[in-house]
């Protein structure tokens, strides 16, 4: 309840200390909506790097989302990626890391999102961090991970597939409507849901700029076109 009381925040960050973690864990909630608190981030950075609690680190990634990205909790929100026990918590580092805008985190994201050995919500979490970070060099492999989604061999392509297509329509890659074109196209191949995220990936505005552009009309301007059922 003392979430955005301005005059409670030296409480709250006294209660990041609370012997009861669940205390902690709602001080950190509380605390999230104080963009820029300097006194509260190095607390969040211990926190998340040796509570022995798993929401109160999950608590302490999302609190430290909502902060300015800075060298110092960066560092500790990839060391919760590459040594925590818990991929709830490393979803929640990885979420954390698109909020808050660090181009310096692109190319270790690049990392985990290709590493096949991680757990498929992981990859998922650093694809979708690309994507709000608006990493132009992380098409190729984006528009690799789409396509594994009309025919999927292993047990992660289809969510893979389907996070690098929400990624890329955040992005604004070179020639979206060309390259994703085998995917809008009405076939037997390509499910239903698949044409629709596909075209939406292609027209929305995103997070980038201006939109990607829509794909081509099949049919002429001023006539009916009968909705495509989702049978």
């Amino acid at each position: 309840a003392a979430s955005g009381v301005i005059q409670l925040a030296t409480e709250l960050d006294g209660a990041l200390s609370d012997t009861s973690p669940r205390v902690r864990q709602a001080a950190l909630e509380a605390l999230a909506s104080y963009r820029g608190r300097a006194s509260a981030e190095p607390h969040f950075v211990k926190l998340l790097g040796h509570d022995k609690w798993t929401y109160v680190r999950i608590a302490a990634a999302n609190a430290l989302s909502n902060q300015p990205h800075n060298p110092v909790s960066d560092k500790a929100l990839f060391v919760a990626v590459n040594g925590d026990d818990s991929n709830r918590v490393v979803v929640a580092a990885l979420a954390a890391l698109g909020k808050r805008n660090s181009p310096a985190t692109i190319d270790p994201l690049l990392v985990v999102a290709s590493d096949a050995t991680l757990a498929t919500e992981v990859r998922t979490a650093a694809i979708l961090a690309l994507g709000q970070l608006c990493a132009k060099k992380a098409a190729p492999l984006l528009y690799k991970l789409a396509y594994r989604v009309v025919k999927p061999q292993l047990p992660y392509d289809k969510p893979l597939g389907l996070a690098a297509l929400s990624a890329l329509g955040d992005i604004k890659p070179p020639d979206p409507a060309v390259k994703l074109a085998p995917l809008t196209q009405k076939s037997a191949r390509v499910p239903y849901q698949v044409r629709m995220i596909a075209r939406d990936a292609i027209a929305r505005d995103g997070k980038c700029g201006a939109g990607l552009g829509r794909p081509p009309r099949s049919r002429p301007k001023g006539k009916m076109v009968r909705r495509e059922s989702p049978n």
